[in-house]
């Protein structure tokens, strides 16, 4: 399964290398940045309590929406231009993730037509039926850590990477805060981050990988191979 709406810094790319190094021996999923999911909706269904948290209201709704309604059946139509500015300041659970489907950044801000015209192709029944018994929060990631955590927990821990400007997200979380969060963690985690001294800094005492991954093109940057740490506190497979 793919996600059904995208977000800046999702693991679409790298999603399949993830899910290959989880640990086979959880029995509580978590995901406390959760974003679009890509990791999420790549990795098997296990028979396990599974968590996912956002701290952004606008997916949580969304999250939510898609788990309890039928759109299907609503949700059938492409997105002009026109209906999407009308709908930019809508705080209805549908409105948003229309935003989202037809947004070029994934925060609902920026028309992106071609993302429109794929709107009618998703199953929502799909989804639906896999976010059936799932747990979905709208709390703070510590929060989270900490209710969920236990030695037989897991947790994929994905939050904002580096910018430079913490102004780049609504919600930033900084390493340090991270760090702090997971450090005296009972289960297991596996960790995704920009590569950079810093990180690698703080970090230090867990495995840490590197993998590279190839981003598009997105206004007038060009394609370039970004190198991403996974860190976890368990040696991974392979």
């Amino acid at each position: 399964m793919k996600p059904f709406y995208s977000r800046l810094g999702g693991k679409s790319r790298s999603s399949k290398l993830l899910v290959s190094l989880f640990p086979d021996d959880y029995d509580v999923y978590v995901e406390p940045f959760f974003g679009a999911g890509s990791v999420f909706f790549k990795k098997p269904y296990i028979d396990a309590v599974e968590v996912i948290n956002d701290i952004d209201n606008e997916v949580f709704k969304v999250l939510k929406l898609v788990k309890t309604k039928n759109i299907n059946n609503v949700f059938n139509r492409n997105i002009s231009r026109e209906y999407f500015n009308s709908i930019k300041k809508s705080n209805k659970p549908i409105h948003i993730l229309e935003r989202l489907k037809s947004s070029f950044f994934g925060r609902g801000k920026s028309y992106n037509p071609y993302m429109s015209s794929l709107t009618i192709a998703t199953d929502f029944t799909m989804y639906k039926a896999r976010l059936k018994d799932v747990i979905i929060l709208n709390e703070d990631f510590r929060n989270v850590i900490n209710k969920y955590d236990n030695k037989n927990t897991f947790f994929f821990i994905d939050p904002p990477y580096e910018t430079g400007g913490e102004t780049d997200y609504s919600h930033y979380v900084s390493p340090e805060d991270v760090y702090q969060a997971v450090k005296n963690i009972k289960g297991k985690f596996m960790l995704t981050y920009n590569d950079s001294p810093k990180i690698r800094h703080i970090f230090r005492n867990y495995y840490i990988n590197l993998n590279n991954v190839l981003y598009s093109q997105t206004q007038n940057v060009p394609n370039r191979i970004v190198g991403e740490l996974i860190i976890t506190n368990y040696r991974s497979p392979g």
